[in-house]
């Protein structure tokens, strides 16, 4: 976690000018890679498409450079559930999210260091900027991650 706050004015800087979006310091999401489980529980790694997979959290840079995963969870689990488990979020916690915000979608809960998109309908003057920002900066982590899922083997 060392690394990720010495990055975090680069990354604010970087993602502003990817989409004009102040104090982003990484993007996170989550997503399904195919793979293979252990027979026990077998059911539990089963997804909604019917092949196994284990559910991933990442977290992106600006450049799409994973700089946090967490890959042991279980297809059910909720993205927020896989962060409020991570040490990622011990160290936002404890103070390491103050200087900006992880950019994240609406799998994950609104908090001091958690910026997620507004409600289409509930955009206010205000938010405008910011709600046309976000899917920029969603797109960047998720281009990586349709890259990981189209390079796994199942």
């Amino acid at each position: 976690m060392i690394i990720f706050s010495l990055l975090i004015a680069e990354n604010t800087r970087e993602f502003y000018e990817i989409a004009g979006s102040p104090k982003v310091i990484s993007a996170i999401d989550g997503t399904l890679i195919p793979t293979r489980v252990p027979h026990e529980n077998k059911h539990l790694f089963v997804c909604h498409k019917g092949y196994q997979a284990i559910n991933v959290m990442a977290v992106c840079d600006p450049n799409m450079t994973f700089t946090n995963i967490v890959a042991k969870w279980q297809v059910a689990a909720y993205d927020s559930a896989i962060l409020n488990s991570s040490l990622l979020q011990i160290y936002l916690e404890s103070g390491g999210g103050r200087d900006g915000w992880l950019l994240g979608d609406r799998g994950y809960a609104l908090n001091p260091y958690m910026m997620t998109p507004s409600h289409p309908d509930k955009v206010v003057t205000n938010g405008e900027k910011y709600q046309k920002s976000t899917p920029k900066l969603e797109m960047s982590l998720q281009d990586v991650l349709v890259f990981l899922n189209n390079d796994s083997a199942v």
